[in-house]
């Protein structure tokens, strides 16, 4: 392929090469869980890094025990799905003052992370708060 508009119309075959080569489910006892700064707990799901061949977006699971919180922190967009526990996040959009906006949260709700936005979420309940993080870092990179 000697000029750019070949090696494009090549990105097709080569991502569907790549996409039948990868993975196509990870069980629980796969997740490689970390803590980080910002999590007590959380592990990739569907990744590059966890050899699934996305066009951008990752998703994670998180757990935030009973009475603690994360680490306030600042990165592109997420959406998170509460699977289990009940508490609050509070999310700064860039610019505002104060603490940020409070937003509560329980079993089955969705909370949206704006761009940038500085946030915090806080587990109230009696148990472990479990979510599931929907991002796309590698589109943002």
């Amino acid at each position: 392929m000697g000029n750019f508009y070949d090696q494009w119309l090549g990105f097709w075959e080569t991502t569907q090469a790549e996409q039948k080569k990868a993975r196509k489910v990870i069980h629980e006892e796969d997740l490689e869980w970390i803590e980080t700064p910002q999590d007590y707990r959380i592990a990739l799901l569907c990744a590059p890094e966890t050899g699934f061949r996305t066009w951008g977006s990752e998703s994670m699971v998180a757990e935030i025990p009973a009475g603690c919180h994360t680490g306030k922190h600042v990165h592109g967009e997420e959406g998170i799905f509460i699977v289990e526990g009940k508490g609050f996040s509070l999310v700064r959009l860039a610019g505002e003052q104060g603490p940020g906006r409070r937003y509560n949260w329980s079993k089955g709700s969705t909370v949206w992370i704006p761009f940038g936005a500085e946030h915090q979420h806080y587990n109230t309940g009696q148990a472990t708060a479990r979510y599931f993080s929907l991002m796309a870092l590698h589109l943002e990179k």
